[in-house]
C-alpha cells in the first residue's frame, strides 16, 4: 500500500515510541488532512488530565470500540501507561490494501470468542475493570448493543463540541444509553473542537 510522506514520518515515529513528536508532527498537517489519521488530535494537557481521572476512577485499562487506525489509543497508551485495546468489525477491510495503517493490534467482533487470551487480558468478567470508549461513534443502536453487553461502571466518550455542528450518536455531552443509571462525572477538551466525557454507573 502507498503511504505518503507524512505517515512514512508517523511509522518511524511510533515505532520510535515517541507520542510527544507524533503530537508536533500533527500541527504541520492541514486541518483537512487531519482525520485521514485521526478523527482528533489531543493536547498534551488533555493527556495529563486524562491520566488523572482514569487514576481517579481506578480505571487502567481501555477497549475502544470501532478504533479505526488507533492511533489516539497508541498515544494514549504510550503517554499516559495504560493497556489499551482496540476493537474492530470488519477483519477484511483492515487487512485490505486500501485500509490505513494500523498503530495497535486490532480485534474483531465475531473473532474474540476465539481469543481466550484476549478475553482474559481485556474483558475479565469477574473484574469488569475496564472502560468502554468510542471515539466519534455514529451508530446509536451498536452503542447501546455494547453497553447491553458491558458490566463495568465506566464509559469514555469522544466527539465534537456542540458548537462544531458535527453529528455522533452517542454525543459526548447527550448520550442515550437508555437505561437508568448512567450519568455524566465530568469533562473537558481533549483538543480544540472535541470533547472527551466521562459517564459512570452508580
Amino acid at each position: 500500500m502507498f503511504k505518503d510522506s507524512f505517515e512514512e514520518q508517523l511509522l518511524v515515529l511510533t515505532q520510535a515510541k515517541d507520542w510527544k513528536a507524533v503530537l508536533e508532527l500533527s500541527e504541520s498537517l492541514p486541518l483537512d488532512r487531519k482525520s485521514k489519521y485521526l478523527w482528533t488530535w489531543p493536547t498534551g494537557e488533555a493527556l495529563e488530565n486524562l491520566k488523572s481521572t482514569l487514576h481517579q476512577l481506578g480505571i487502567q485499562k481501555l477497549l475502544s470500540i470501532g478504533c479505526g487506525t488507533g492511533l489516539l489509543e497508541w498515544i494514549i497508551a504510550e503517554s499516559i501507561g495504560v493497556s489499551v485495546y482496540g476493537l474492530e468489525v470488519d477483519r477484511s477491510w483492515w487487512e485490505s490494501s486500501y485500509s490505513p495503517t494500523s498503530y495497535i493490534k486490532l480485534n474483531f467482533i465475531n473473532e474474540i470468542c476465539m481469543q481466550p487470551s484476549f478475553l482474559q487480558e481485556c474483558c475479565d468478567t469477574k473484574k469488569w475493570d475496564f472502560a468502554l470508549v468510542f471515539c466519534f461513534f455514529n451508530n446509536g443502536e451498536a452503542f447501546r448493543e455494547y453497553l447491553r453487553l458491558y458490566h463495568g461502571s465506566v464509559v469514555i466518550i469522544v466527539g465534537p463540541s456542540p458548537e462544531v455542528g458535527i453529528h455522533t450518536d452517542p454525543a459526548p455531552l447527550k448520550a442515550d444509553f437508555c437505561e437508568s443509571g448512567w450519568k455524566l462525572l465530568k469533562y473537558f477538551n481533549i483538543s480544540n473542537d472535541d470533547i472527551i466525557s466521562f459517564y459512570t454507573k452508580s
